[in-house]
C-alpha cells in the first residue's frame, strides 16, 4: 500500500503541477500543509507507518475519535513524504542526473499493452531502486516505514532545498482549502479544526484543546463572550499571546447544555509554509516543472 498508494500520491501532486494544472506556488504549499499535518500529530510515537496499511479499506472505513494519535491510511500522505525522500536521495547520489522518473519508468513500463496482472514484493522494489541509484534502499525503506519519531519524515523536504516554518498568516492555498470545506483549520496552533458553523471537527491529541476537555463534535458557541466566528476566535488567538482570555462557551453534540472552557494557549497563529534553505539546489522545483 505505501508503493500502490503513497507512491500514487506523490504522482499525482508532481504531475498536477506539471502539467499546470497546479501553479508551482501552490505545490509548495499544499506540501506544506501535508508536512505540517505530520510535523503535529503524535500517533507516529507508538504506530508505524507501515501499520496503517493494516487499516480496513473495503467497508470498514469509518470516523476516527482522535485521527492525530490513532493513525488512519497514513501510507497515502506519509507515503507520499517518504517517496519525496527516495527521488530527492537518487538525484542527489546520482548528481541530479536520475530520479524516481527513472524508477516509475522501470517499474511500471513494462509489458506494454498487456492486461496480465504483474504482482512483486518488496525484493523487486529494492531491486528495481538499485537499478537506479546504488543504495541500502532495504534499509531505507524499513526506516522509513518502520519509524518511530516525533515530527514529519522531512528529510526529502530538506534535500529538495525547503524547510518548514510555522508564520501567523495562511497561505493562499490554504485559505482557498479552508473556504472549500468550510473551515477554519488551526490544528497547528491551538489544536483545533472547526466547521464554519463552529462545530469541532477534530482535536488534535495532547494540544492546548485537548487539555483543556474539548471532543470533536462539540459547538463552539462563543469566544470571550461573542459569538463564535472566524474572526472571533482569531482575534482570540492572537490577543492571548499578550495574556487575553482564549474562553469558549461550547456543547457537546449529546447534551443541551453549555459549559465554558478557558483553552491555556499562548503562541499565537502557527500556519505552515515551505521556506527555501539558503544556498540549497531547489530539487523541488525541479521536480514539480513541466516537461
Amino acid at each position: 500500500m505505501w508503493l500502490y498508494e503513497g507512491q500514487t500520491q506523490y504522482w499525482g501532486h508532481v504531475l498536477t503541477t506539471r502539467a499546470g494544472m497546479w501553479s508551482t506556488k501552490a505545490s509548495l504549499e499544499l506540501l506544506a500543509k501535508i508536512s505540517a499535518t505530520y510535523d503535529v500529530r503524535p500517533g507516529g510515537l507508538w504506530r508505524t507507518m507501515a501499520d496503517t496499511t493494516e487499516d480496513p479499506v473495503i467497508n470498514g472505513r469509518a470516523p476516527l475519535p482522535w485521527p492525530s494519535w490513532q493513525r488512519n491510511e497514513d501510507y497515502y500522505s506519509e507515503g507520499q513524504l517518504m517517496w519525496l525522500a527516495v527521488d530527492t536521495l537518487i538525484r542527489e547520489a546520482s548528481e541530479d542526473q536520475r530520479s524516481l522518473d527513472d524508477f516509475a519508468s522501470a517499474f511500471f513500463g513494462i509489458d506494454e499493452g498487456s492486461m496480465v496482472t504483474r504482482t512483486y514484493d518488496l525484493d523487486d522494489v529494492v531491486d528495481t531502486l538499485n537499478g537506479v541509484v546504488e543504495h541500502d534502499w532495504a534499509d531505507f525503506l524499513d526506516k522509513q516505514l518502520h519509524r518511530r519519531e516525533e515530527g514529519a519524515p522531512l528529510e526529502g523536504l530538506g534535500r529538495g532545498g525547503y524547510r518548514l516554518v510555522y508564520r501567523d498568516y495562511r497561505t493562499d492555498f490554504c485559505k482557498s482549502f479552508d473556504a472549500q470545506a468550510a473551515q477554519l483549520d488551526l490544528r497547528f496552533s491551538v489544536g483545533l479544526n472547526i466547521a464554519t458553523s463552529g462545530t469541532v471537527q477534530e482535536v488534535m491529541w495532547g494540544s492546548p484543546a485537548f487539555d483543556a476537555g474539548l471532543t470533536s463534535g462539540a459547538l463552539i458557541q462563543s469566544v470571550n463572550g461573542l459569538d463564535y466566528s472566524e474572526q472571533a476566535i482569531g482575534d482570540a488567538i492572537q490577543a492571548a499571546q499578550n495574556g487575553g482570555p482564549l474562553l469558549l462557551t461550547v456543547k457537546a453534540r449529546s447534551q443541551s447544555r453549555t459549559r465554558e472552557v478557558n483553552v491555556d494557549y499562548r503562541g499565537g497563529h502557527r500556519f505552515p509554509h515551505l521556506e527555501p534553505n539558503p544556498g540549497a539546489r531547489l530539487r523541488l522545483n525541479e521536480i514539480l516543472a513541466s516537461r
